[in-house]
């Protein structure tokens, strides 16, 4: 399970971080840059699922799974006779919540980046709409008469 948080982390969490702080920034080229990439990327569709629905999906479940195990295994403070078993025992406590922090964290920054891609994108058409539209006023201008 380790191998696969640590490959979720850096295969899918960095990068999407990365172009979610894309879309934040006021630049519009940058924002732009990040909504062709995030295209990119849910281009691939099947009957409407895609990349990022796949992965928020796979981490929601993962966040639930680690929910549940941290709720049955750690729900009460146990107190151990050994200093040594009980850091032990909050080590793994830590690290069922650190995973779970992480799938949450993950599922969120790909809802966020696949909403903000559609936000972008409806405001991309509008806006080829509105130019759309004062060009064919300006082509039906009124004509002079002599």
């Amino acid at each position: 399970m380790a191998s696969f948080l640590s490959l979720e982390v850096n295969l899918v969490m960095v990068p999407v971080l990365v172009l979610f702080l894309l879309y934040c920034v006021p630049i519009r080229a940058i924002s732009t840059t990040a909504e062709r990439i995030t295209r990119l990327v849910e281009g691939h569709s099947f009957n409407g699922f895609t990349i990022m629905s796949a992965m928020a999906i796979i981490s929601s479940f993962s966040f639930l799974f680690h929910f549940l195990e941290w709720h049955s295994k750690y729900n009460a403070k146990q107190r151990f006779t050994d200093i040594s078993l009980q850091l032990q025992h909050d080590n793994k406590r830590l690290r069922v919540e650190r995973n779970m922090y992480i799938q949450l964290i993950t599922c969120v920054l790909c809802l966020a980046v696949k909403k903000c891609a559609v936000l972008q994108a409806r405001q991309e058409s509008r806006q080829a709409e509105r130019t759309a539209d004062s060009r064919s006023t300006a082509a039906t201008a009124h004509p002079k008469t002599a």
